[in-house]
């Protein structure tokens, strides 16, 4: 019997690959702007850096709306506001940054419009299996959390949702920031349920990326039977409805009754008539007229 060997998993054609932004690629062409007299002080090139995770996370999304096109292709609609939204940033320094990726052929600038250069998408890593847009809205407004984030991702080694040591060094030197800054950023990450961490003996910890940071929403344990209590050993006893009040009770049939007239009182036989008239004078005058 033939058999034939299927297709192993591992391999499949480079276009088939996502491209997305690589960090490697510019950071390295950050740097080449940096490296003279007069380059870009740490902070507009952090500034710069987060301004093209969040913008290529931007334009990600947005090539799903442009099918078969290339992603250099594709114009970033996010204006310099929304960018300060997302980033935490003002918008001046915003400005700041696009100029600076423009400068530094990050960006190409094409009728107005910017769009990401050629030369700094490569095939996906092991960091594009985190869904991003999940990561920039969950931690909107905060380009602290996101750089350490990213930095979390280019440092983790093997599996993203795997325990790994992260030194909190090494993140500071791919952001910048010192270690009480790190610290702070870690603990928002884990807030935000995008980062968990396991302390190990002694100072050191390892980290690992939830699930919400991979686009993953933990499902809702199922809603519990509705059963009947469990009857007690100790049983009460029903309570009747509350009674309507009873009307007074009739006088029985054939007896008289008695006449209450200021001080004293009138028995009145049975069957008798009892009327109230007035006399010449105008006083009231009791008549009994019996049957």
């Amino acid at each position: 019997m033939n058999l034939q060997r299927s297709p192993t998993p591992y391999l499949r054609p480079l276009e088939a690959v996502p491209l997305g932004v690589s960090d490697v690629a510019v950071m390295e062409r950050l740097k080449a702007v940096g490296s003279g007299v007069r380059g870009p002080s740490v902070e507009a090139t952090r500034a710069a850096s987060l301004v093209a995770l969040v913008l290529g996370v931007a334009s990600r999304e947005q090539l799903g709306l442009h099918p078969g096109v290339d992603p250099w292709a594709v114009d970033c609609f996010l204006p310099p506001e929304q960018l300060a939204i997302r980033t935490g940033l003002a918008v001046n320094s915003v400005q700041e940054a696009l100029r600076l990726l423009a400068g530094a052929r990050v960006l190409d600038q094409v009728n107005g419009a910017f769009r990401f250069a050629e030369g700094v998408f490569s095939p996906v890593g092991e960091e594009g299996t985190l869904h991003w847009p999940t990561i920039v809205a969950a931690l909107s407004g905060d380009g602290t959390g996101i750089l350490v984030c990213r930095a979390h991702a280019l440092l983790a080694i093997g599996p993203r949702d795997g325990w790994s040591a992260v030194p909190t060094r090494n993140v500071g030197e791919q952001t910048g920031y010192g270690s009480d800054t790190i610290r702070r950023a870690r603990r928002r990450l884990m807030e935000a349920g995008m980062v968990e961490e396991r302390r190990l003996d002694g100072a050191s910890s390892q980290y690992r990326f939830a699930a919400l940071a991979f686009g993953l929403v933990p499902a809702e344990p199922p809603a519990a039977p509705v059963t009947s209590r469990a009857e007690s050993p100790l049983r009460s006893a029903a309570v009747p409805p509350p009674l309507a009040p009873s009307p007074p009770p009739a006088p029985a049939a054939g007896t008289g009754f008695r006449l209450m007239l200021g001080g004293g009182s009138l028995e009145v036989p049975a069957g008798a008539r009892v009327s109230v008239v007035l006399d010449e004078t105008g006083r009231p005058v009791i008549q009994l007229e019996l049957a």
